[in-house]
């Protein structure tokens, strides 16, 4: 039996790591509880000749949670909603969701 799933399934329980959320596939409908981390790295973009530093929100989510993760859905974490932008990615062994989000 493969241990990977549960180790990552206990580290989104974890609330140091790990937020509550709520999904909303399509952006509307009942919406589905799931666990996220949040990351918030700055991305640096050169645009004529200029560096232009900005905020991101990317977050990461188990695949078993959000099966049909795609651009569009909305997750609403911290009394805020987020829409995911452009396609979600999947890592190697396909359980771990990642996801750029900006806000709806």
């Amino acid at each position: 039996m493969d241990p990977l799933p549960g180790a990552l399934a206990a580290i989104f329980r974890n609330p140091i790591m790990a937020r509550d959320a709520t999904i909303y596939p399509g952006g509307t409908g009942p919406g589905i509880p799931l666990r996220v981390i949040a990351r918030l790295p700055d991305e640096i973009t050169s645009f004529a000749g200029a560096r232009v530093v900005s905020d991101t929100l990317i977050v990461d989510m188990l695949a078993s949670d959000a099966p049909d993760l795609a651009a569009g859905d909305r997750i609403d974490m911290n009394g805020a909603s987020y829409i995911v932008q452009g396609e979600p990615v999947r890592d190697a062994e396909r359980l771990i969701w990642t996801a750029e989000l900006v806000a709806a």
